[in-house]
């Protein structure tokens, strides 16, 4: 019913990729809400009047639901599993520069309108993580994947007979492929094997 409802609003063909990229915008979005929530909580949690003070957009009634379920044991543990996928995610080596925004999101907004192709993996690699403000890297490490990366496309490896493919090429450097997720590039992609861009 949800999907549909977003199939009409915003025009949407019926496509198993799309529909899972789009539920994983809106679960994020739901988890986004729910952490400001649980802020707005956290905050307020000592004052006698908080259950009269819910955020903007919430009724009291509403609000009492979710101070109880922020209470609740249920809640406990799954925020200590969120407190320890954030320190797990404070450790990853490499960023990216599109913020909130998912990847999969950039790589949608940057298709080709008329033939629907998406970028390539090195071309999403490049605009994601490289500040045109800065004119460098975000990182070392995004700098040395990078680097890698194309050589082994341009000249090839010691393990590898020849040139390699940009898929291969992100493979081995980033390791194998996970399912519905492409290395690099998010969640819900399946990008073409083209041989990538290069920074000039």
């Amino acid at each position: 019913m949800l999907w549909l409802a977003m199939k009409q609003k915003f025009n949407l063909q019926e496509n198993f990729e799309i529909k899972k990229v789009v539920f994983q915008q809106l679960n994020r979005q739901y988890r986004s809400l729910r952490h400001k929530l649980h802020d707005h909580y956290a905050k307020n949690k000592d004052d006698e009047k908080i259950l009269e003070q819910p955020p903007d957009g919430i009724t009291v009634e509403n609000w009492q639901v979710l101070i109880d379920y922020f209470e609740s044991d249920e809640f406990k543990v799954c925020k200590e599993v969120s407190d320890r996928n954030k320190r797990n995610r404070d450790k990853l080596k490499m960023a990216h520069t599109c913020g909130t925004k998912s990847i999969a999101q950039y790589c949608y907004e940057e298709r080709d309108l008329e033939t629907g192709q998406e970028p390539t993996r090195t071309s999403t690699w490049i605009k994601t993580r490289f500040s045109n403000k800065k004119k460098d890297w975000i990182d070392d490490a995004s700098r040395e994947a990078y680097e890698d990366i194309m050589k082994l496309q341009n000249e090839g490896g010691v393990d590898t007979e020849g040139l390699v493919s940009e898929d291969e090429a992100f493979i081995k450097v980033l390791g194998p492929e996970k399912p519905s997720r492409l290395r690099g590039c998010g969640d819900g992609l399946k990008l073409p094997s083209k041989r990538g861009e290069s920074i000039n």
